[in-house]
């Protein structure tokens, strides 16, 4: 009876922590879904804001950035999730009117419930900034 019950309480534990460790890893699939992506420019003379809407799916993100510079442009980049949940995204859009390529970078750290993230950016120009999301 002993070694029964020895038994269960070991297999409980097992799973508890199986489970623990399931829910504090990340991956690939973590970041996929719709997204609400804000921003936030604080480089001397390039400040500005801007608020995405994106799409993540299979590591990549497609959607359209409205800044408050007047710029409104379709963004698309990969999306790569790191086991302990931070993520790198990288956003590309054209300027409209022949204006240059510019590609950004977001280093971000995903919440335990993968439902937010915060984190920054830095573009082709060296402008940086803050970055928020949160899932929709």
């Amino acid at each position: 009876m002993k070694s029964k019950i020895l038994l269960i309480a070991a297999g409980l534990v097992l799973t508890a922590q199986a489970y623990a460790n399931n829910d504090d890893s990340c991956g690939p699939w973590a970041a996929s879904g719709k997204w609400v992506m804000y921003q936030a420019a604080v480089s001397d003379g390039f400040q500005h804001t801007g608020r995405c809407e994106l799409k993540i799916k299979d590591g990549t993100a497609t959607g359209q950035c409205v800044m408050s510079n007047g710029l409104d442009v379709a963004v698309t980049g990969p999306v790569t999730v790191n086991k302990n949940c931070s993520a790198s995204i990288s956003l590309g859009f054209d300027v409209p009117n022949g204006g240059p390529h510019i590609d950004s970078d977001f280093n971000v750290q995903l919440t335990r419930d993968r439902e937010a993230f915060a984190g920054q950016f830095i573009n082709t120009f060296g402008v940086v900034g803050l970055s928020n999301g949160v899932r929709r």
